[in-house]
């Protein structure tokens, strides 16, 4: 058995079908809580927890905002408690949870401290450059600095940037009430395949290479849901991208299901 044929996007994919039988499928299970010990309570929306904190990541981040007209205005864009969505932060791996961006640029790690958000200083400090106000410099000990050009948006509050290493930054505001959020669309409708599904798919060979002479083939061709096998989706980490002739959402499972949700870079 062959696996369907993949398109090349910066990463290696496949192409699942909704109700497509991949032998041996099982529902995917969520990622347990970690534990935390840390100091200094943050707030956040009355009814956010730790559990919920992927319910507010999957829905689809609200229009994105032009660039800041000065230095104060950047600064005041991306103050607030922001949490973490994408695999990587802004500040590497002690990043796990999120950040809290006061109004003086102090940089707070967020952590789940029985079951509440808590914050404890990072050491960090960030800059909204006066001449190039859409450049947002954060400092770090040793006197480096991790350059980033952010992008916020209209509630549902999100803070995304590209980072040196390609990779996407993606955070959502915490004090975001959930049931005003829009809810993502689901991929398919019945017949959804698990990530057990694309990882068994990713295993088998490759199928034939398609012949394509025109631009209308090639946009016919990579139209449909495609799951990530191996490396980032378009510098991101989703699960895959949902392509049409005319639109890009990004995949992502929640709760063992492939969630469409729109993406603020495509």
């Amino acid at each position: 058995m062959q696996r369907p044929v993949g398109v090349v996007l910066l990463t290696a994919s496949l192409g699942l079908a909704c109700g497509a039988r991949v032998p041996g499928s099982s529902t995917a299970a969520p990622p347990p809580d970690s534990p935390s010990t840390d100091r200094g309570s943050i707030p956040a929306f009355p009814t956010l927890t730790q559990a919920t904190v992927g319910d507010l990541c999957v829905a689809p981040p609200g229009r994105a905002l032009p660039p800041p007209a000065d230095a104060k205005e950047g600064l005041t864009r991306i103050t607030g408690t922001w949490l973490l969505c994408s695999q990587r932060g802004i500040l590497g791996e002690s990043d796990a949870a999120g950040l809290r961006i006061e109004t003086t640029g102090e940089v707070l790690l967020l952590r789940w401290d029985n079951g509440t958000l808590a914050g404890e200083p990072s050491g960090a400090n960030v800059t909204v450059l006066e001449s190039y106000p859409v450049q947002a410099n954060f400092t770090v000990a040793g006197g480096g600095y991790i350059p980033t050009n952010p992008v916020t948006t209209e509630g549902p509050r999100h803070l995304a940037t590209w980072l040196m290493s390609g990779a996407v930054a993606d955070y959502v505001d915490a004090t975001t009430n959930p049931d005003t959020t829009p809810k993502p669309e689901p991929v398919c409708a019945a017949g959804a395949p698990t990530q057990d599904d694309v990882r068994r798919a990713c295993a088998l060979p490759d199928g034939p290479h398609l012949p394509l002479s025109t631009l209308d083939e090639f946009a016919s061709a990579i139209a449909g849901a495609w799951y990530r096998c191996a490396g980032p989706v378009l510098g991101s980490d989703d699960d895959g991208i949902l392509l049409s002739k005319d639109s890009y959402y990004a995949i992502q499972f929640s709760k063992g299901a492939p969630i469409a949700r729109s993406d603020l870079w495509h």
